[in-house]
């Protein structure tokens, strides 16, 4: 069994991961329900599938930081498509898994 490691900030525990690593992540959607005596938020997921992607980059902005994500293709082979843009999403809105798959 492995011991637990120690990251002080998201970009040490991604390059703890593998830097080239395929995540698995969903955004959410904020959307809000209003009703006669409230109004609340309400969170879902964009697409419940999620999406994949290697993180390119991790920016550290105040209380929060922004993830970069190059996708991939979700074939057998999750081929990363070079064309493909760097999107960035905040950390607070999305949430991330590591499939281990490189």
């Amino acid at each position: 069994m492995q011991e637990m490691k120690h990251c002080k900030n998201m970009a040490e525990m991604i390059k703890a991961k593998r830097q080239n690593g395929i995540w698995h992540f969903w955004v959410f959607r904020k959307s809000c329900q209003i009703s006669e005596l409230n109004f609340s938020p309400v969170l879902q997921f964009e697409d419940p599938n999620g999406l994949f992607g290697i993180i390119r980059e991790v920016v550290d902005v105040a209380d929060d930081c922004l993830i970069g994500f190059q996708l991939v293709y979700e074939d057998e082979d999750y081929q990363v498509c070079d064309g493909r843009p760097i999107i960035y999403y905040k950390l607070s809105e999305i949430r991330l898994a590591y499939d281990g798959i490189e």
